[in-house]
């Protein structure tokens, strides 16, 4: 791109396809398994109306804090890859999967 440093797109699609896959999860447990405070047999979307404005307030602050904390401050596409990681590498392998990659 002549505009935009193609790593910090690649970056974009890894996290925004990852957090996709994270969301249809969030879509399919729900029909399993249901908190107390949410209605049984209703669709997840109407669920979603049951959260004070305040909560979804802090949860978006949440993702903005793990933002900016997971990029150490580097959240632009000009500064984000200066310390020579790679797109997709977040820092966050709480299984160890990613110690030995020959194994995969």
């Amino acid at each position: 791109s002549d505009y935009v440093d193609v790593k910090w797109l690649q970056e974009g699609e890894i996290k925004n396809g990852r957090v996709a896959m994270l969301g249809v999860v969030g879509l399919i447990v729900p029909e399993v398994f249901t908190f107390p405070f949410f209605k049984k047999g209703v669709a997840v979307y109407d669920n979603f109306f049951q959260i004070p404005p305040e909560s979804l307030g802090q949860i978006a602050l949440a993702i903005g804090l793990i933002e900016v904390f997971s990029h150490k401050g580097k959240i632009t596409p000009v500064d984000m890859f200066e310390d020579g990681r790679k797109p997709g590498e977040f820092g966050f392998d709480p299984l160890g999967f990613g110690k030995n990659p020959a194994d995969f």
